[in-house]
């Protein structure tokens, strides 16, 4: 996973991350792994709340068109 910080870019491996999400306005939230330098690709990880169920959707963006994750 790349991670931009004040020293640029950074790069991990091998790596668990665990998130808190809570819907405060709408019902989506997404996260971005493996984004590109032109920031229209990587994979993209969507959270859909529609009580009481909570869905994760997975989509790849390449170069700013989305298709389903396989």
């Amino acid at each position: 996973m790349g991670m931009r910080t004040g020293l640029g870019w950074r790069t991990y491996t091998d790596l668990d991350a665990e998130f808190k999400v809570r819907f405060v306005q709408g019902a989506k939230a997404a996260l971005v792994i493996h984004g590109q330098s032109d920031g229209a690709s990587g994979y993209v990880f969507e959270l859909v709340n529609k009580n009481p169920f909570l869905y994760i959707k997975a989509y790849i963006l390449n170069k700013g068109a989305y298709r389903p994750f396989p």
